[in-house]
């Protein structure tokens, strides 16, 4: 993807704008039209919490929908939909072209999923690689990366690889080679038990986990202290998760460090977080996970956005953390709220609000999307005292 393909369909030579009338030949124009305004009915919003009128900033999403050559299966998730016209939103509201890119590398990460053959790929026929601006095309992500043929597969490593992919392999070696068999019994003892006085109690109690509902989990602990591990790894504990398995993973020093409760509230909910590498909304699911610690203490600056939001409105809390532990109803509800008060650009700027990220594991995408979280607070402050 060159430079001018970089924003597909804007005036070439100009501050990127987008350009309608190419649109108009795409047969998949009434399908894309369809899908936004369903996400408008779903999230019940309002044209006041459109920046640029509702009509125009459908038919922006139509555009960018139309430009990235987007699977139609995008359009079967409301969340998507709503994606779509939150960045239309802001792609019409702002001038930066720095910043219109970034709104693109959302678009790219919600256009991702299982396609009709299941595999994890793109939804975009334009995309097959996703990177941060300034970096060399392909350093980020390649969904197609393990379907091309091998001599394709040797060139397209040379430029970059898959930098998620093989951070994962890597983490999963160091894993294995480091075991700690002796504290990882211990550690498991003490997340397995349900005693008057067990140490994850508070954390049951706020996600509401039973025995007969808690999930099943694995726990490792490895004979690297916490230092070692965060310079080998970028976390001194951390979780890894697929469809039919979830590990918890700690330093030596766990006792120090105490991060059980959070790998363990983790372990027990579907959190915020979704779309590609679960980037988007992670600061705040971060923050709503320690928060539901007996005693909340890393993720300061991600808990301070939380705790100024559920400040202003406290009824909020309630529908974060039933949408934490999986409830879709709540989620739904929660973002139309979020909308109702703070418009699609209060959405956006949450989904952005940035985790402690690290760079090996997202590839550095996630530099490409986030927002600082004293940036999104501000957002809700002022709103607050306008209001």
């Amino acid at each position: 993807m060159n430079n001018s393909e970089l924003i597909p369909g804007v005036v070439p030579n100009e501050a990127p704008r987008l350009n309608y009338a190419k649109v108009e030949g795409d047969e998949r124009k009434l399908d894309y039209e369809g899908g936004v305004r369903g996400a408008i009915d779903t999230y019940s919003i309002q044209d006041r919490s459109f920046r640029n009128g509702k009509e125009e900033t459908i038919q922006g999403a139509v555009r960018l929908l139309s430009g990235y050559d987007v699977d139609p299966l995008f359009l079967e998730v409301p969340e998507r939909n709503l994606f779509a016209l939150a960045v239309s939103d802001a792609w019409l509201s702002i001038n930066s072209i720095t910043e219109k890119k970034k709104l693109l590398d959302i678009l790219k990460l919600v256009s991702t999923g299982v396609t009709e053959d299941n595999r994890f790929s793109t939804l975009s026929g334009r995309v097959r690689v996703m990177s941060e601006h300034g970096i060399a095309r392909g350093t980020m992500f390649d969904p197609e990366y393990a379907t091309r043929n091998p001599q394709d597969k040797i060139q397209v490593q040379k430029q970059a690889g898959n930098t998620h992919s093989e951070y994962f392999f890597l983490l999963q070696k160091y894993i294995e080679e480091n075991k700690d068999e002796t504290q990882t019994e211990k550690v498991r003892s003490l997340l397995t038990d349900w005693g008057e006085d067990a140490k994850m109690t508070a954390v049951r109690k706020k996600l509401k986990v039973t025995r007969e509902k808690e999930r099943p989990f694995t726990v490792l602990v490895l004979n690297k202290n916490a230092q070692q591990m965060l310079d080998d790894v970028g976390y001194i504990s951390l979780y890894i998760s697929s469809d039919t398995s979830f590990t918890l993973v700690f330093n030596h020093d766990w006792e120090q460090v105490d991060s059980l409760e959070h790998e363990y509230a983790h372990s027990q909910s579907d959190g915020l977080n979704r779309w590609y590498q679960h980037l988007l909304f992670r600061g705040i699911n971060e923050a709503l996970t320690e928060n539901a610690t007996s005693i909340p203490k890393t993720y300061p600056i991600q808990r301070d956005v939380l705790n100024q939001i559920l400040n202003i409105h406290p009824e909020y809390e309630h529908l974060m953390y039933e949408a934490y532990i999986g409830d879709n109803e709540s989620r739904r509800l929660l973002f139309a709220k979020l909308i109702e008060d703070y418009g699609l650009e209060g959405f956006l700027v949450l989904a952005r609000a940035a985790p402690i990220d690290n760079p090996k594991m997202s590839g550095e995408i996630g530099q490409a999307v986030y927002i600082e979280p004293k940036e999104a607070a501000n957002l809700f402050i002022k709103n607050a005292q306008q209001g």
